[in-house]
């Protein structure tokens, strides 16, 4: 279940018309239970799902509020497959690409 629900979100979003509604019936919290699972494929999915809504500048703010960031960030400071790290580092330099995330990303700790 948890394998296939976030492969299923991952290939919605591929789709930008699919974000707002994902957004609104609180997606990105449910990727935040599903990326902090033990199972790695489940984990992937989930980061492939965040770096497909970061893609998108308009998406960003929301994204910010649900502190993606610092999940992110730690992401790529524990140890997970390196096609996991590949979409975090991918989501989060996307979400730096514009100066008020900047600021967000650094002030959530991002850096440390």
């Amino acid at each position: 279940y948890c394998r296939e629900a976030p492969r299923a979100v991952s290939n919605l979003l591929s789709t930008p018309l699919c974000h707002d509604q994902f957004i609104e019936l609180e997606g990105i919290e449910a990727l935040n239970v599903a990326v902090q699972g033990q199972d790695k494929e489940c984990i992937y999915a989930a980061t492939l799902a965040y770096r497909k809504l970061a893609a998108l500048s308009s998406n960003h703010v929301r994204i910010m509020e649900t502190s993606v960031q610092v999940i992110i960030a730690n992401l790529l400071r524990h140890e997970c497959d390196v096609r996991t790290q590949l979409q975090a580092a991918i989501t989060l330099t996307e979400l730096a690409s514009n100066e008020g995330m900047k600021l967000l990303c650094v002030g959530n700790g991002v850096l440390k």
